[in-house]
């Protein structure tokens, strides 16, 4: 019985969006209006359409599968308006020095080559940019653990 009240798309959806929400509004200070905005591990674009609506960013997305994980998964998702690349942070298909702002939450813990992907993202931001990387806490990985059933 507890487990099948978490396992439900909408409450995997509600919990994934107050998460994600609690993070941007920490991090969305730092994002000058108007940046070129790259979210490496997108999922669903969630961080994305954030950066578009709320900072008028220029947005790219990068992701191993693009929409099939994070906040929009389920049901209607605004992906289809967002230029999300299929690929992975140890390999940027970008140019050098291409964005202000780099955003990679809940990613370095997944990648097959920490230190790779980190010159990438290194390679593509620019001399002034910011990077933003968040890493999980013990109450996200219960969270994620817990909405996986």
């Amino acid at each position: 019985m507890f487990w099948s009240t978490l396992s439900n798309k909408e409450k995997i959806e509600k919990y994934q969006k107050v998460i994600r929400e609690k993070e941007w509004c920490e991090v969305s200070k730092y994002i000058p209006k108007n940046s070129k905005f790259l979210d490496i591990g997108c999922g669903a674009g969630h961080n994305l359409i954030k950066a578009k609506e709320e900072l008028n960013c220029k947005v790219k997305g990068i992701d191993p599968s693009p929409g099939e994980h994070g906040v929009g998964r389920y049901g209607e998702s605004k992906i289809k308006e967002l230029e999300i690349l299929k690929g992975y942070s140890e390999e940027l298909p970008f140019e050098n020095k291409s964005f202000d702002i780099i955003f990679c939450s809940h990613v370095l813990e997944h990648v097959n080559d920490e230190r790779k992907s980190l010159n990438e993202m290194n390679r593509v931001l620019n001399d002034n940019g910011i990077l933003i990387i968040g890493m999980p806490t013990a109450s996200m990985t219960i969270i994620s653990y817990f909405s996986q059933y």
